[in-house]
């Protein structure tokens, strides 16, 4: 039963999470980066809280976790899941944290441009 509860919790969530910071863009109208930005930062914030919260709280169901965690904040911002992830790969091997970041950020500006440069060659519509 928990299975079926976390896809609603995460599907819910995420929703809400998507929402969220489309009317957080909103927001600051003509400067659709600065929403983006506060996003991110409030974001990983959020789930910093989210993650010392909700472990140190042994009576909060797992689908509740991962529909805060996973669904709300994850579709709220995805820089939040990988922040926290580099911190849990810091806690077992700073070297995979370091190759981790390095690899996000530098493979996802690598196939941005990419995807940029395909997208220019073949246009979908």
């Amino acid at each position: 039963m928990h299975g079926f509860l976390t896809y609603i919790t995460v599907i819910i969530g995420g929703a809400l999470g998507g929402i969220s910071r489309y009317m957080l863009i909103l927001f600051v109208p003509h400067h659709e980066w600065l929403g983006v930005l506060l996003a991110n930062v409030s974001g990983c914030f959020l789930m910093g809280w989210a993650v010392q919260a909700l472990n140190t709280r042994k009576r909060v169901p797992s689908f509740v976790k991962k529909g805060i965690t996973v669904g709300f904040i994850g579709g709220y911002t995805t820089m939040s899941t990988f922040i926290a992830d580099f911190f849990s790969f810091m806690t077992e091997n700073w070297l995979l944290a370091l190759v981790y970041v390095f690899s996000s950020v530098c493979g996802g500006i690598l196939l941005a441009w990419l995807g940029m440069v395909v997208g220019k060659k073949v246009a979908v519509c």
